[in-house]
C-alpha cells in the first residue's frame, strides 16, 4: 500500500460524499478566500466552497497533470512541492482544507522521522487567519500523534470519522476547528480531554462510536469562515519553481501578452497573398520553414509534409600544429523536408 501511494504521490482524492457533507455545515461570508495546499484536482475544494459567491479558490499541487485539471475549476493554482517550494502568506486564508499524504517523512540522518500528516499540518495551519476554519481530512490512527498540537491551536474542535462504507475503504476522519491565536487553558484542557477519549476507541470501531460525517450531531456543528483579512494586493502566493503553465494562465488575458503572441506565431498562408506569383526556390524556402507544413494530395494521395531548419556543425580543417593539431569547426543551416505518404505507408526525407 505504501509503495503504491509514493507511486501516486500519496493521492488518495476526498471521497464526494465527504466533502459534499462538509459543504453543507459551512457558510462562506463574502470576501472570504480559501486553500487547498494537496488540492490534486481541485474537486474537493471546489465541491466544499460549492455555489457560494465572493469565495475566492486557491491550490497547490505538486503532479503537473493533476494541476492543470485544478486549475480549471480553482481560481488560483501552482504546480509546486507545498513544504519546500511554495512562499505563501502567513494568515492569508479564511479556511485551510488539508488532505496530506499519509506517510513517514525522511528527515535527516540525526532526525527522527514523523508522520507526514504532522508536518503539512504544522507548515500549513500558519496560513489561517485568526479565526479561520479548519478541515483537515486525515487516518484515524493519526490523530493521536497531532492531538497535543490540535489542543494548543484550535477552538470548536471536533473529529468525526467517515461513514462505515467510506471508513472501511479510507479509515479517515475528518478534524474541524477553529484557529485561535490565544486559547485559554480551559479551552486547552477540554481539546486535550477529548481527543484522548478517542486513543481508546479501535480504529475499525470509530464509526459504531462516535457520531460520522452526515449524521445529525456532525450537521449540527456549523462553521463561518470569515471574511480574509488580508489585503488581495498583499497577498503573496508564489513558488520558487518556474511552472510555465501558471505563468500562461497569469498573463493569457494581458494585452500585451496577446500582442506579443500575435507578432512571433507563424501565419497561415491563406492569410498572404503575395504580389507576383512565387517561384520554385521561393516556395522551397517556405517549405524549409515550415510555413507550408501539413496534409496535401499528391497524386491521389493524402500526404503529410513538414520542413525544418536548423544549425548544425561540421569538420571544416584538420591543422598540424607543435602540439599536435587543431580541429576548425564550421556551421551551417541544414534544410529538412520530411513527406509521409498515408495510403502507401511510406516515408521520405530531403535535405
Amino acid at each position: 500500500m505504501r509503495i503504491a501511494g509514493q507511486a501516486k504521490m500519496g493521492y488518495y482524492p476526498t471521497p464526494e460524499t465527504v466533502t459534499g457533507e462538509i459543504s453543507r455545515i459551512l457558510t462562506f461570508a463574502q470576501g472570504s478566500r480559501a486553500i487547498d495546499t494537496c488540492c490534486g484536482e481541485g474537486t474537493a475544494l471546489r465541491t466544499i466552497v460549492g455555489a457560494h459567491e465572493g469565495v475566492t479558490t486557491y491550490g497547490v499541487e505538486l503532479d503537473t497533470g493533476r494541476a492543470n485539471k485544478a486549475a480549471e475549476v480553482l481560481n488560483s493554482v501552482m504546480c509546486s512541492d507545498a513544504i519546500t517550494e511554495v512562499r505563501i502568506s502567513w494568515g492569508g486564508f479564511s479556511l485551510l482544507f488539508l488532505n496530506p499524504p499519509y506517510d513517514m517523512s525522511e528527515g535527516d540522518v540525526d532526525q527522527e522521522r514523523t508522520r507526514l500528516e504532522y508536518v503539512f499540518l504544522k507548515h500549513h495551519f500558519v496560513y489561517l487567519q485568526d479565526g479561520g476554519v479548519l478541515v483537515y481530512v486525515i487516518p484515524f490512527r493519526s490523530i493521536q500523534g497531532i492531538a497535543s498540537y490540535l489542543a494548543r491551536n484550535f477552538t470548536s474542535l471536533r473529529v468525526f470519522p467517515f461513514a462505515a462504507g467510506d471508513f472501511s475503504r479510507f479509515k479517515q476522519a475528518v478534524v474541524l476547528g477553529c484557529r485561535e491565536k490565544d486559547i485559554s487553558e480551559e479551552i486547552r484542557e477540554n481539546n486535550s480531554e477529548y481527543l484522548a477519549k478517542l486513543k481508546d476507541i479501535p480504529e475499525d470501531a470509530a464509526p459504531d462510536k462516535l457520531p460520522v460525517v452526515g449524521s445529525e450531531e456532525f450537521r449540527a456543528h456549523r462553521y463561518t469562515v470569515i471574511p480574509a483579512e488580508l489585503d488581495r494586493s498583499k497577498l503573496i502566493f508564489t513558488s520558487l519553481r518556474f511552472d510555465p503553465d501558471h505563468a500562461y494562465r497569469v498573463i493569457r488575458n494581458d494585452g500585451l501578452f496577446n500582442r506579443w503572441k500575435l507578432d512571433v506565431e507563424p501565419r497561415g498562408m491563406s492569410s498572404i497573398q503575395p504580389l507576383m506569383p512565387t517561384r520554385d526556390g521561393h516556395t522551397a524556402l517556405l517549405l524549409a520553414a515550415g510555413f507550408m507544413d501539413g496534409e496535401y494530395e499528391l497524386d491521389g494521395n493524402t500526404v503529410i509534409v513538414k520542413g525544418t531548419v536548423k544549425k548544425v556543425a561540421y569538420l571544416a580543417d584538420v591543422v598540424p600544429t607543435e602540439e599536435g593539431y587543431t580541429v576548425k569547426e564550421r556551421e551551417k543551416y541544414q534544410i529538412t523536408v520530411r513527406m509521409l505518404d498515408t495510403l502507401k505507408k511510406q516515408f521520405m526525407q530531403v535535405r
